[in-house]
């Protein structure tokens, strides 16, 4: 997984939405239009981890964790090419399971 400019989809059994973020070392920021994350990275070879929090800035719509203005998602994953795939879970909803794709995007 390089740094950079990533758009971000991502889903649970009962919803999923998309965001952007942006990777610089072991630092992850990003959002999407009701949440945004901050965390870090871990990289070894194709092997990514993800532990980020994750906070409500708008007032409107529900996460696709549920209705929590605040939460910690750690996910596990690779790196094939531009694209990082991984799969979690929060800590408000450990037994639901979250999957993600960052595709880096050219900036």
């Amino acid at each position: 997984m390089q740094d950079g400019f990533f758009t971000v989809s991502f889903e649970t059994r009962f919803d999923r939405g998309g965001g952007v973020a942006f990777v610089e070392g072991d630092r992850l920021t990003g959002g999407d239009s009701l949440m945004y994350w901050t965390g870090t990275v871990s990289r070894s070879g194709e092997k990514v981890e993800l532990d980020v929090q994750v906070i409500r800035h708008g007032d409107h719509g529900v996460s696709v964790l549920g209705d929590h203005d605040r939460f910690r998602l750690k996910a596990k994953g690779r790196a094939e090419g531009d694209a990082v795939t991984v799969s979690g879970h929060a800590d408000v909803a450990p037994q639901m399971t979250l999957t993600a794709t960052l595709r880096r995007t050219p900036v």
